[in-house]
């Protein structure tokens, strides 16, 4: 799991309720069309282009999913 400060700098900049830590919340975002299963540390949702801008300021990101699901 993240350290908790850098959960804390998260909800600062975006708000609480936008970043999600309980194992339930996570396991919703573990995987994509694929199924393919990668547990994060924590799931971010940004609502606007500035609070993206303030996460990866803050911590590196990664999209969720990846995978086409038209089969190409």
């Amino acid at each position: 799991m993240l350290h908790l400060i850098i959960i804390e700098q998260l909800e600062e900049a975006i708000g609480p309720h936008k970043v999600l830590t309980t194992i339930e919340d996570r396991i919703a975002y573990s995987y994509d069309g694929t199924f393919a299963q990668n547990l994060p540390d924590v799931a971010v949702l940004p609502e606007a282009t500035e609070e993206v801008a303030v996460v990866r300021i803050r911590r590196p990101v990664s999209r969720a999913g990846g995978a086409p699901r038209d089969g190409l």
